[in-house]
């Protein structure tokens, strides 16, 4: 719910912003997001390695390397921060001449907001690895009320793009505040990790616990890098498939690209959605795993909460696709109105795929990386095919993440083990009992 409202709270910054900023600025800002969603990645990418090895650690007895390894993480990161940032404020003059981005400062902002992005990640993965949702879920509404609220304040007063820009940074700063007070506040003996107090109630019912089948174990020696390095390739394969069509329309029919982004906005947030959602499924995935089972059934009401929303998108689409684009982005950006409704269910697939990685990333499977680049390859080949038309661009979109989902999905049940007969044969006779 949190992930949904802070999406939400995005796109109404966004269309803010397209009516308090003039042209020129609102295409500024939006390179300027385009630079921070790119430097955000590596920070995401080293989040699911968090999660996977301070989870192995906290649950594997050997829980007193996290706090050390955690301090020396955040010292090289800021270390590398301080160095990145000011390199590009020597080279802002020279960066932004070959960017095209008319805004030297926001630019330099952007990079230290997402220096930001990389140490809340980290500390982010410490409330996944250890189940604080709740704690996660107000550090998400926190960050994007403080962007939000500080973006407007900072156009309105004068600072045009460089003000969003540094709304950015600020936020940043305050989410990390605020996830290192919550993981100060669990103290020493606070409690134990979520999935060992259910693993002593399962206990109290169904007698002595049966070893767990080791599926986990080659996971537990996966190294940091490894882990981070699959994450961050998976991630950018993510980005490029779910914003290739943009760039191809862009390019074979450029008078469609404002309309075309109209229901790629729309459509594509479904995808955001799904990111948010995989806060909570990542960290499942790695714990099942670790336990020798699967998280299936969370990764089941993940794609429901998807569905909610990807069900009224697809029926406004096919209803009243017109006025809903009107409403939303004015009458001149209606002319992709035939095309929502394939597109949205394009992306409700796209939205099945980015669940299915980050399970399959959690469990320490990474064979869902060569998956997605024969899907970036082939998404290359056929989307200009389509000649920059709405409903063809949409089909091809849509039976090419028809088809990536229903793959990620065997990969997914492939990598699943079932349980141990042992340990549902104890179950049913608890039951019983």
């Amino acid at each position: 719910m949190a992930g949904a409202a802070s999406n939400v709270a995005g796109l109404a910054l966004t269309v803010a912003l397209a009516r308090l900023l003039g042209e020129r600025e609102y295409g500024t800002y939006q390179q300027l997001v385009a630079v921070f969603l790119v430097l955000s990645m590596p920070g995401s990418a080293l989040l699911v390695g968090v999660v996977r090895r301070v989870h192995g650690w906290e649950h594997g007895g050997t829980g007193g390397r996290v706090g050390p390894w955690v301090r020396a993480t955040r010292r090289r990161a800021l270390a590398g921060i301080a160095v990145a940032v000011a390199g590009i404020a020597l080279l802002r003059g020279w960066i932004t001449d070959q960017l095209a981005i008319p805004s030297p400062w926001g630019l330099v902002a952007v990079v230290a907001g997402g220096g930001g992005w990389l140490l809340l990640s980290v500390n982010r993965g410490l409330l996944q690895a250890r189940a604080r949702y709740v704690a996660l879920a107000w550090n998400l509404a926190l960050e994007v009320s403080i962007r939000v609220l500080l973006a407007v304040a900072l156009v309105a007063v004068g600072l045009d793009v460089e003000g969003t820009a540094l709304a950015i940074v600020l936020s940043m700063a305050v989410a990390d505040l605020d996830v290192r007070r919550a993981l100060a506040r669990r103290g020493r003996g606070a409690g134990q990790p979520a999935d060992e107090r259910v693993a002593e109630l399962a206990a109290a019912v169904e007698g002595p616990p049966t070893p767990p089948v080791v599926v986990a174990e080659a996971a537990a020696g996966d190294t940091l890098t490894a882990d981070t390095s699959a994450a961050l390739v998976s991630l950018a394969l993510l980005a490029l498939l779910q914003n290739l069509d943009v760039i191809v329309v862009g390019r074979e029919a450029p008078d469609h690209t404002g309309a075309y982004g109209a229901i790629s906005v729309a459509c594509k947030a479904l995808a955001y959605g799904a990111i948010a959602l995989s806060a909570y499924l990542l960290p499942e995935s790695a714990a099942a795993a670790r336990r020798g089972t699967h998280a299936l059934r969370q990764l089941a009401v993940t794609v429901g909460f998807v569905a909610i929303p990807a069900s009224a998108l697809l029926v406004l689409g096919l209803a009243a696709p017109e006025p809903l684009l009107e409403l939303v982005f004015g009458a001149d950006l209606t002319d992709g109105a035939s095309a929502l409704a394939t597109l949205a269910g394009a992306m409700t697939c796209f939205a099945v795929t980015v669940l299915c990685t980050h399970y399959l990333l959690g469990a320490g499977r990474r064979a869902v990386v060569a998956l997605l680049a024969v899907a970036a390859v082939a998404a290359g080949a056929l989307l200009p095919l389509a000649d920059g038309e709405f409903v063809a661009t949409a089909r091809v979109e849509l039976g090419l993440h028809a088809t990536l989902a229903a793959a990620a999905l065997v990969l997914v049940a492939r990598a699943s083990p079932r349980e141990a007969p042992a340990r549902r044969r104890g179950r049913g006779e608890g039951a019983s009992a």
